[in-house]
């Protein structure tokens, strides 16, 4: 009877000890799924905020592009005039923002330097086991330009530089004067005007970099963008939707 008695005590006592490590397993098992949903919602959070950072600082970098264009009498000048002018500044290479190279296969958010200030931890990746990961944006050299959000807690504030890509834009076929889109409707959306002998665009290029919270979350946004300052190539009417800076293409970069 007493033996009995012991082999019942005994499977009870199995029964609630493997009942326990049950239990143990699946709070341990819960408190991982919470842990690395956090860790999951963090990094997204952390990913918009940058991408917030980086489309407010292509906002200033549009402004700082047209002001330039238009502080140095762009629209007046011949081809060779406004490349001479971005050359000034960017000093064949990089510098106070503006880029600038002969070279016809030069990317310069490629371009990397050992003297460079890396901000927060961007740049511990390698891509082909040589270059930097992209882009290398260093404010501290004047190479690019700093823009604060006013966003607190970021590792780092984006930056970006600027290009001229092409002097004498015109963004349409020859013989055509203006660009139309056609809706379904049947009426036209005029995308731009460039008359036969009228004063053409110039295209630059955006490249911004920015960083969340954490070092490791950084975006890196690219923009071509017309700029056109004569009355006679813009309009604002319902039908027309060419205006001083025409967004010509936008893309996000991503490290190899």
């Amino acid at each position: 009877m007493k033996l009995a008695i012991f082999r019942q005590s005994g499977s009870a006592l199995a029964m609630t000890l493997l009942g326990l490590s049950l239990m143990a397993v699946v709070i341990l098992t819960l408190n991982k799924l919470v842990l690395s949903y956090h860790n999951s919602a963090t990094n997204i959070g952390d990913y918009d905020l940058a991408q917030n950072a980086a489309k407010m600082a292509l906002i200033n970098a549009e402004q700082t592009v047209y002001n330039f264009d238009n502080t140095n009498g762009m629209e007046t000048l011949s081809i060779a005039a406004r490349v001479a002018k971005v050359e000034s500044v960017g000093v064949s290479n990089c510098s106070n923002g503006w880029c600038y190279s002969t070279l016809t296969s030069w990317k310069p958010w490629l371009e990397s330097a050992n003297s460079s200030s890396r901000p927060c931890n961007s740049y511990d990746i390698s891509i082909n086991g040589s270059a930097n990961a992209l882009p290398w944006i260093d404010h501290s050299s004047g190479f690019a330009l700093a823009f604060n959000t006013g966003i607190g807690g970021l590792c780092a504030q984006p930056r970006y530089f600027m290009e001229l890509v092409n002097p004498a834009f015109i963004g349409r076929q020859t013989g055509a004067n203006t660009g139309v889109l056609t809706q379904l409707n049947g009426k036209t959306i005029q995308l731009y005007h460039n008359g036969n002998g009228a004063r053409t665009a110039r295209l630059y290029r955006i490249t911004v970099r920015a960083f969340g919270r954490n070092g490791n979350t950084r975006v890196t946004l690219q923009e071509y963008v017309a700029i056109v300052r004569n009355t006679n190539l813009r309009g604002d009417g319902a039908d027309t939707v060419s205006h001083h800076i025409i967004p010509v293409s936008i893309r996000w970069l991503y490290d190899d």
